[in-house]
């Protein structure tokens, strides 16, 4: 994840693409939002899907939350959440 210099969030994937993060917002304390992706899962084969993200402020260097995958290509709504833990590097 990094925030870009006029403010928006993007996020990273294996492929090494970056992601605008959008519908950002804060709702008791958990940062929110959404980024396009594709599951890329046995499965399902390679779905269009959405990345939800959670997150809470630790401290100053560290979120933590949740990151929920969820196609919504030819099987909607088939999703996988995952607890994250993310740290500032300097």
């Amino acid at each position: 994840m990094q925030i870009t210099s006029d403010d928006h969030l993007q996020i990273g994937f294996d492929n090494g693409a970056m992601v605008p993060v959008e519908d950002l917002g804060i709702e008791e304390g958990f940062l929110s939002g959404v980024a396009a992706t594709s599951l890329s899962l046995p499965e399902i084969g390679n779905q269009p899907s959405k990345l939800q993200l959670q997150l809470l402020w630790v401290d100053g260097n560290r979120l933590i939350g949740t990151a929920r995958t969820e196609s919504t290509g030819d099987l909607p709504r088939f999703g996988l959440p995952v607890y994250i833990s993310l740290s500032r590097q300097k």
